[in-house]
């Protein structure tokens, strides 16, 4: 380990802002994430296996190892203020400038060596083609150990039967790996807490529905990574601890929203993880408040656990992104009902082709609704080209657009 490692460094001084973290929640989960990164990865690296978003975790917790997620860590190193940095040595080595933001600021940490080499990794191909090209890379630079679930994009029979297969196999490829047997106990025991957190998780969503309880950009920027430790204790104490701090904001809440000047906006991908003060400044001085983002939705059933690898299989071929567009419109048009929404934000990160392929769909779900609908260019990760004053504009002017009956009424 290199003795000027910013990331380390970076990461254990956040331990000194964990109490003053609003989400009893965060607090969990940012803990779990400093040991993750200051320590196990460093003593145990043969441990850690390198996976993406869409990948259910709980097979890895199976067998033992630690799960880390591609886009955690390069919302990390954005919010520490290190993406640009590595983000610069990518391109350098010739990765392309249009290549997504997060697999640059990867693979630029790795190869700065401020994270160890990934010894393994495990993904999907689903929603991100850009990750399958990390793991090859992983594989020809530094000899990673690897599988790739190929995901096909509609969930039927003779689908599903492939993917299951494929799960059958990565269990063997992770038995090699580690040189023991994944038992069935374990999994079950896995897909058991997965399920406890998931209730917890469901509980929130349906709270969140009501009078917003706190503030959404925490949610948004914070919670990102708490499903990604369902299938562990830890993960389970995150979403109870985060569906308790919500039932005692609701009973400490009137029982009517007296705010009524208040904006309930459904928030479509992720946000820039750099400048947190934009969703504060939306949140805090337009009023507008973030009750629900995509990121949070928890789109697969619960696991059958005498079932785990078809209930594994079902949750992959289950995301939104893929299979037909009318249940996708159907799940916008939903969600804008159940939660009330005045307006829709849809953040359109650079170089990612998969969610802002969508956002068609999003704006035309919007427009019949008769909602405001606002897109926004940008990157989450990368810092380069960022403007907070035309954001600051394009939110001010879109939160006209939602208090348009209240201008027309004071003229």
């Amino acid at each position: 380990m290199r003795n000027n490692n910013e990331f380390k460094q970076r990461m254990s001084l956040v331990k000194a802002v964990i109490p003053g973290l609003q989400l009893e929640a965060v607090k969990k989960l940012v803990e779990n994430q400093i040991d993750i990164f200051t320590e196990i990865i460093w003593k145990n690296p043969e441990k850690i296996i390198w996976t993406n978003m869409v990948m259910p975790l709980e097979i890895f917790y199976a067998a033992g190892l630690v799960p880390i997620n591609m886009e955690l860590v390069a919302g990390w190193l954005a919010t520490l203020g290190l993406s640009k940095k590595y983000i610069m040595l990518s391109e350098s080595m010739g990765f392309s400038p249009t290549l997504c933001s997060y697999h640059k600021a990867v693979l630029g940490v790795c190869e700065n060596g401020d994270l160890p080499f990934p010894r393994a990794a495990a993904i999907t191909s689903h929603l991100c083609d850009g990750g399958n090209g990390v793991v090859n890379h992983f594989v020809h630079r530094y000899d990673t150990c690897s599988y790739t679930l190929n995901i096909p994009y509609h969930n039927n029979g003779l689908h599903f039967s492939y993917v299951l297969q494929q799960y059958r196999e990565l269990i063997k490829w992770l038995e090699d790996y580690t040189g023991s047997k994944l038992s069935n106990e374990k999994l079950s025991r896995a897909l058991e807490l997965s399920n406890r957190a998931r209730e917890y998780w469901v509980k929130v969503l349906q709270l969140r529905r009501g009078v917003p309880l706190i503030n959404g950009h925490l949610a948004l920027r914070n919670l990102f990574g708490a499903t990604f430790l369902f299938g562990t204790e830890i993960g389970v104490e995150v979403a109870k601890a985060y569906h308790q701090q919500l039932c005692d904001s609701k009973a400490a809440e009137s029982k009517t929203d007296s705010n009524r000047s208040t904006k309930r906006i459904l928030w479509i991908h992720f946000a820039p993880l750099y400048a947190n003060q934009l969703m504060e400044y939306l949140e805090e001085q337009l009023n507008c408040r973030i009750v629900f983002d995509i990121t949070g939705y928890i789109y697969w059933p619960e696991y059958e656990l005498e079932k785990p690898l078809e209930s594994l299989t079902q949750r992959t071929l289950s995301h939104f992104y893929m299979g037909d567009a009318q249940e996708r419109k159907n799940l916008y048009s939903s969600l804008i009902k159940d939660f009330r929404i005045d307006g829709v934000i849809h953040f359109m990160h650079n170089g990612c082709r998969a969610i802002p392929g969508w956002s068609w769909q999003v704006r035309q779900v919007a427009e019949e609704g008769n909602i405001p609908f606002l897109e926004i260019s940008g990157d989450c990760v990368d810092p380069r080209g960022f403007s907070e004053e035309q954001m600051r504009l394009r939110l001010e002017a879109f939160n006209e657009a939602l208090r348009r009956d209240e201008f027309v009424f004071r003229s």
